[in-house]
């Protein structure tokens, strides 16, 4: 197998809506002819990637068998695959390889330091690491777990995910807003959930004029506690969670592992200061001093001292905080997704299609 396709082609484990905007956008900036592909059909049709140049199609996650002639003449000539554990999307790159192409990896695996991670790049290396040329991730954790595996420095690049901001805007001065605290998510152990129903429960007296707001669903939410302030609604489209975040002084993401945890970038996009566990991948690149408060995951405790410090904080230093948090935000997005994809293709020499 030798003839290759110009397009470019990107698989997407699940095809948030996103991962919609960051290609759309790459699709502008580029000109190239692009294939998108997604496991989940599920997520809504957008009509407006079919109009911005993108071609859609849906795979079946376990289908080894797909080949290319479903979608294309040939295989493409760069092939960009976010979910390399997928059968499908393994099936697909090996005959690009096959045909010569160029594989590319969207990862999003932070680096924790655990023996099983310190055991993974052993596999890596050994099965995996001659299939891919260079990696997308998200942030700096990221990074640092891909050149981990093996994958060389300088083909590791960074901005595979990221809110848009025309969807996720600055609010009100957070001095001017509720005093409410947000958490977005699903509502599970994983997230920390329990650990911030706790840490409600021992500050909600000290904070009378403070509410914490939950939006997402999932097994925790039956066990949630009937406490003063505290409000639960289901998960929401981005554009009505967007106001959210504008009407809210901090999120809230007490989670035991978060790989980035693209809510906190929808949070500092609208302004919102942070207090995160110190297990959200995010934290390396949207959170500082100035507007996030860190603490220890699994400690109801010190998320609730947390909440306590971020309840106190004054007028200079909110201003501070979301000036802080606006400014991290711009690194991320689809502008940068569009530009980063563009530079790692360059990097492996992948030709520009026809568009």
């Amino acid at each position: 197998m030798t003839a290759r396709d110009d397009t470019l082609a990107i698989a997407w484990a699940g095809l948030p809506p996103y991962a919609i905007a960051c290609i759309q956008e790459f699709s502008r900036q580029s000109g190239r002819h692009l294939l998108l592909l997604g496991t989940s059909p599920d997520t809504p049709y957008d009509p407006v990637a079919a109009a911005s140049g993108v071609t859609m199609s849906w795979v079946e996650p376990d289908d080894a068998t797909v080949a290319w002639n479903r979608y294309l003449n040939h295989p493409p000539a760069c092939f960009i695959v976010g979910g390399w554990h997928i059968p499908a999307f393994n099936s697909l790159a090996r005959q690009v390889r096959e045909a010569g192409g160029r594989v590319a990896l969207m990862m999003d695996n932070r680096w924790r330091g655990d023996l099983r991670q310190w055991l993974a790049p052993l596999v890596f290396r050994t099965r995996y690491r001659g299939h891919f040329s260079a990696a997308l991730v998200p942030g700096k954790a990221a990074r640092e777990y891909a050149i981990k595996l093996g994958m060389p420095a300088d083909r590791v690049f960074t901005g595979m995910y990221g809110a848009d901001p025309a969807v996720f805007r600055l609010g009100p001065p957070l001095m001017k807003r509720p005093k409410r605290f947000l958490f977005v998510g699903r509502l599970e152990e994983r997230k920390g959930v329990r650990e911030l129903y706790d840490a409600w429960r021992q500050v909600h007296t000290q904070l009378p004029e403070w509410e914490l707001r939950l939006i997402g669903c999932g097994p925790l939410r039956d066990d949630s506690p009937n406490l003063p302030r505290m409000s639960i609604q289901d998960f929401l489209q981005p554009v009505d969670l967007a106001p959210e975040y504008r009407e809210a002084r901090f999120l809230v993401l007490p989670s035991h592992e978060d790989h980035w945890g693209l809510v906190v970038h929808e949070a500092a996009l609208s302004g919102c200061g942070l207090v995160l566990s110190r297990n959200v991948g995010a934290r390396l690149d949207l959170a500082s001093a100035r507007n996030a408060i860190i603490v220890e995951p699994r400690r109801a405790d010190q998320f609730a001292a947390g909440l306590l410090a971020a309840a106190a904080m004054d007028e200079p230093s909110l201003r501070s905080a979301e000036a802080e948090s606006v400014s991290l935000a711009s690194g991320f997005g689809p502008a940068a997704f569009a530009v980063s994809l563009e530079t790692l293709l360059n990097s492996i020499a992948c030709p520009k299609g026809h568009g």
